[in-house]
């Protein structure tokens, strides 16, 4: 499932920065490494598919990768990550930043 999201640029980029590292060193630690290794896995597939800065958030109730900029580079592992997102139920979101891809806790 795809939704589209809104986002803007924050006005204050370094504090944003230093308050995500620090919740995802917090959240990193409650997820498994079972749930660990599927993000580390999707990330590698998206590195593969898609041409942009890849990155892992680890959130409360998810763990989002983003993919900055997205633009397919290679056909195949952009349908093996569409396969696995949709075996595994993972959420996908879009704006203009480009695409997240979200695991959820379970």
């Amino acid at each position: 499932m795809i939704k589209d999201i809104d986002t803007k640029t924050s006005n204050t980029p370094w504090r944003v920065f230093k308050d995500v590292s620090a919740q995802n060193e917090r959240n990193r630690a409650t997820y498994s490494n079972k749930q660990r290794n599927a993000a580390s896995k999707l990330e590698d597939y998206l590195k593969h598919a898609y041409h942009g800065k890849t990155y892992v958030n680890y959130r409360d109730n998810f763990i989002a990768i983003k993919v900055e900029r997205a633009r397919t580079k290679d056909k195949f592992h952009r349908l093996l990550v569409e396969a696995v997102v949709k075996d595994n139920g993972y959420e996908v979101r879009r704006s203009e930043q480009g695409i997240i891809f979200r695991i959820p806790r379970k």
